[in-house]
């Protein structure tokens, strides 16, 4: 089985839903935590995520345990493999194990 996360919308795109989404609720954000890092100390379990990552996390969780004998690959380009990455993050140690 693949599960692909899709890249942020594209340049026209730009008066959409998906656009804003991508870009000002997660792209932005992602880069600024990661600019202000050092300069922001936040407490060592302190999630930031954002509610795309989250729901990445919770659809890969739902394909899981809906396909529980399925090997799995994951596949993302630019924000989508920072969802992925963020999905894997979250299995658990047995579903992370049918992720090729």
């Amino acid at each position: 089985m693949t599960v692909l996360f899709r890249g942020s919308a594209g340049p026209d795109k730009v008066l959409t839903e998906d656009f804003r989404n991508d870009w000002l609720e997660n792209d932005m954000v992602l880069a600024n935590r990661i600019w202000t890092e050092e300069k922001t100390p936040y407490p060592r379990n302190y999630d930031q995520s954002t509610a795309q990552l989250r729901a990445a996390s919770d659809a890969l969780n739902k394909i899981m345990k809906t396909y529980p004998n399925s090997k799995v690959n994951l596949y993302g380009h630019s924000l989508g493999s920072m969802n992925a990455q963020y999905a894997m993050a979250n299995l658990s140690q047995k579903a992370l194990s049918r992720v090729k």
